[in-house]
């Protein structure tokens, strides 16, 4: 470890006190024992005070941890399921605060269920359609986001609990063109139109509509509605305003030709907006970062080896991070500059460590993997310490100024200011690499066996300040696979359709 600090192992086996006899006390006057005694009564309520005060300093950080988003509502053994979902049910509950569904007819309505399925309204956004009539849905079609949405490159944002209570307004494309998906292979429709339409978030009422032609995808940067399409092997975004439809910049991202039949009939502009920056994936691979005043901040050209150009994600302070490889395949990572001029980035070695949970307690903090974890501060770039043996292969979280991650050796709680191991806990001879999650008060570790020959698999609780188990749990019978949904735990029923929330 860094700084020469050494792992300490845990030992999971109860130890034993060791009994002591004090000597014989002589004897004492009367006045003296009283005094004795009013002495033990003060140190007495003295320890019950400060016990007290532990005690609530305990339960105010558990309240605070607990709305963290990643963070679990409290898991206890033995594992029960709570409720059984399939798929319509998954979506509503847990998806998006809103998603565009088709009617038998072909008809299209955007459905708004609200923070976690409280709450709602139901808006139509285009008639009868037989192109789309008796389709299970559509690829690449209609599409809305709201201006609450968090980005991720790491999973679903709402996999891990981020609310979309700040969302104001629904921005849709809508349009008649897309892929529909059915038993039977059907060819994409092309549309014939698209136009926008901005719905108020908390009654669905239709504050704006324009036309959107030729657009194929939409995303919102700010109070700008930002639009993409091909146009032969070239991209095009366009920014507009959200009220009127007005164009306020435009650009052509030059591409290249497809080399095979397949990488054309993949091929899409994908826009995304992260760190007050827009972002563009190109028909050919290539990601552009732009400012909101249509600047161009950053190019990553297309990989040889097929990869994405970057990786990007948020930190918990907004800004942009990007992770690139060179020819070479050495990773850096790139924190943007809020006012996206590179010169202000900050650049370090490394590719970029996903954090699912992050409660602040240690602002600023960088992590990257380069064959060993580094810490570094992301508004200057400088390095705080590097844990050489730790190979970080799962979920890093960070909580209460401590770093947890998962490493090919088991799970290691850092002090995040040194990087010094607290308290490290190996993997069981032969056992699966564990997934981390944390209700607060413990760092669960979900090891999956989805296996015919041994199914199931087990939660192992350990204390999040010193490692010990706390306890062990099975999973459900017939759960295989867990993951996280939310503030609860998701396991997957094997053959069948059907998931399960345990707690």
């Amino acid at each position: 470890m860094a700084r020469g600090g050494e792992m300490q192992r845990v030992d999971l086996v109860e130890g034993h006190e060791v009994e002591q006899r004090a000597a014989p006390a002589p004897p004492r006057s009367r006045r003296r024992t009283l005094a004795w005694v009013a002495a033990g009564v003060v140190v007495a309520l003295a320890l019950l005070g400060g016990q007290r005060w532990m005690d609530a300093r305990r339960e105010a950080e558990l309240a605070a941890l607990a709305e963290v988003p990643g963070v679990l509502a409290p898991v206890e053994p033995p594992l029960q399921v709570v409720e059984r979902l399939r798929g319509d049910d998954m979506r509503t509950r847990f998806g998006p605060s809103g998603t565009v569904e088709y009617a038998a007819d072909g008809s299209q309505r955007y459905v708004w269920t609200g923070t976690g399925g409280n709450g709602g309204w139901t808006v139509t956004l285009l008639g009868p359609t037989p192109a789309f009539a008796s389709a299970e849905g559509v690829f690449d079609g209609t599409q809305c986001q709201t201006d609450g949405d968090r980005p991720s490159t790491y999973g679903d944002p709402y996999m891990y609990g981020y609310s979309m209570s700040s969302a104001r307004r629904v921005v849709c494309l809508v349009t008649d063109g897309g892929q529909p998906y059915t038993d039977v292979p059907q060819d994409r429709v092309p549309a014939t139109f698209a136009r926008v339409v901005v719905l108020d978030a908390e009654d669905g009422a239709v504050r704006a509509e324009w036309p959107a032609d030729p657009a194929q995808t939409v995303t919102v940067l700010g109070k700008m509605v930002v639009l993409g399409w091909a146009d032969g092997d070239d991209a095009v975004v366009s920014a507009r305003d959200l009220r009127t439809g007005e164009t306020l910049w435009t650009h052509r991202l030059q591409g290249t030709p497809p080399r095979t039949d397949e990488e054309a009939d993949l091929r899409s502009v994908v826009l995304s907006a992260a760190g007050g920056m827009l972002l563009v994936d190109s028909l050919d691979g290539q990601l552009t970062v732009f400012t909101p005043d249509g600047e161009v901040s950053h190019r990553f050209p297309r990989q040889a080896s097929g990869m994405p150009a970057a990786q990007w994600t948020e930190l918990r302070s907004g800004q942009l991070v990007l992770t690139s490889a060179d020819r070479g395949g050495r990773a850096t990572t790139t924190v943007v500059s809020p006012d996206g001029g590179p010169a202000a980035d900050v650049t370090v070695a490394g590719a970029n460590m996903p954090v699912t949970v992050d409660d602040g307690s240690v602002p600023h903090l960088l992590l990257t993997e380069s064959g060993k974890l580094q810490a570094w501060d992301a508004l200057t770039g400088e390095a705080l310490w590097t844990a050489k043996d730790l190979y970080v292969v799962g979920q890093v979280l960070v909580m209460l100024g401590r770093v947890y991650v998962a490493s090919t050796d088991g799970v290691v709680a850092l002090d995040a200011g040194t990087g010094e191991a607290v308290w490290s806990v190996p993997w069981a001879e032969g056992g699966l690499i564990g997934t981390l999650y944390t209700d607060a008060s413990h760092i669960l570790v979900a090891t999956d066996t989805p296996s015919q020959a041994e199914p199931g698999g087990e939660l192992v609780a350990l204390d999040r300040d010193s490692g010990e188990q706390v306890f062990r749990a099975r999973y459900p019978r017939g759960v295989s696979v867990v993951s996280q949904l939310g503030r609860m735990l998701m396991g997957v029923v094997e053959d069948s359709d059907e998931f399960v929330l345990i707690r």
